[in-house]
């Protein structure tokens, strides 16, 4: 993925401006960091992953509504991401909304269900983070219901920081860290904070 200072990106979800999956994560899962793959359809980014980036296989696990175009070689669970998640999911360094969150906006039809199904979706994936954990997910929604839905978990992740990235077209990246990864740039969560 490097060359020099240059960073090709094989995909849209690495793409340097709003990177779901960044060398540095690359380089954590090949040392042993795990990663739960939300609405991960066939897997593309995935295998590109273990085949490319020699990510091991057992790093990643796939979640899905149906395993019907999942690859049979990867842990799998099924669950749909909109209702509670299982309690025995396990816990992962990485919980990563490839390209399933964008549906939010196709799937729901006002704006307080869409922001409610962000809100939900953030706060399933931060239930499981190991401690050294980050949520990760692209959206298409407006500015003002990502905020308002950081605002609403704020309330439950103290604390906790996120980042926001609206660098490119309509999509928006969503980076939510647990309190021992906070970085400067980031916003913290804190109980009244408006965001």
């Amino acid at each position: 993925m490097h060359r020099g200072q240059r960073f090709f990106a094989p995909n849209h979800l690495f793409r340097p401006s709003c990177p779901i999956v960044t060398p540095e994560i690359i380089h954590r899962l090949r040392e042993g960091a795990t990663l739960l793959s939300i609405g991960a359809g066939p897997a593309y980014t995935e295998q590109l992953l273990v085949n490319r980036f020699g990510v091991p296989r057992s790093s990643i696990h796939l979640a899905d509504i149906s395993s019907e175009s999942i690859p049979s070689e990867f842990t799998f669970h099924s669950f749909d991401m909109h209702l509670p998640w299982p309690k025995n999911l396990g816990k992962y360094n990485y919980v990563v909304f490839s390209e399933s969150a964008t549906l939010i906006n196709c799937q729901f039809s006002d704006a307080h269900r869409r922001v409610a199904a962000l809100g939900h979706l953030l706060l399933q994936g931060a239930e499981h983070l190991l401690s050294s954990g980050q949520v990760r997910i692209e959206v298409v929604l407006m500015l003002d219901q990502i905020q308002t839905a950081l605002q609403s978990c704020c309330k439950q992740l103290s604390g906790w920081s996120y980042e926001i990235n609206a660098a490119h077209g309509s999509d928006t990246l969503i980076v939510l860290d647990r309190p021992n990864q906070a970085r400067e740039q980031r916003r913290t969560c804190e109980v009244n904070q408006d965001v």
